[in-house]
């Protein structure tokens, strides 16, 4: 079960960075902010709804538990998994671990079915990709 390729995993981590594609505003961005209360409803910024934190801590973290997040899809594989079966269980990781745990929390916070959609299908994706790298290495 933890007999896993870390080359494989260290790159099906960096799928983490499809984010940045996701969530820019004119994919997902502007809606995502919206939702999240980070922009007005006119696309105006609301004062001190966002303090940043370093990008170099941000990026570190991301890449952090995106690999952890690679290394137990990896465990869920085995050894020599095929494309297909990378693809089929990062889905499945994607959507019924990540996406429904951003379902239930989301509910107990009141947040938007549409912050739910944005969030939960980056997550469906990054998996799905993870899965795919896993099994390209497979």
């Amino acid at each position: 079960m933890f007999d896993v390729n870390f080359l494989a995993v260290a790159v099906a981590a960096v799928t983490f960075m499809v984010g940045g594609l996701w969530y820019a505003p004119p994919v997902f961005g502007r809606a995502w902010a919206r939702e999240a209360g980070v922009l007005a409803p006119g696309d105006e910024p609301r004062p001190g709804a966002r303090k940043g934190k370093h990008p170099g801590a941000v990026f570190g973290f991301a890449y952090l538990f995106a690999f952890l997040g690679a290394w137990t899809v990896a465990c869920l594989l085995g050894p020599h998994p095929t494309v297909a079966e990378g693809v089929r269980v990062g889905a499945a990781v994607g959507l019924g671990v990540a996406a429904t745990s951003f379902g239930i929390n989301y509910q107990f916070a009141a947040r938007s079915w549409g912050l739910l959609g944005i969030d939960a299908g980056y997550h469906a994706v990054q998996f799905t990709l993870t899965g795919l790298v896993l099994g390209l290495f497979g």
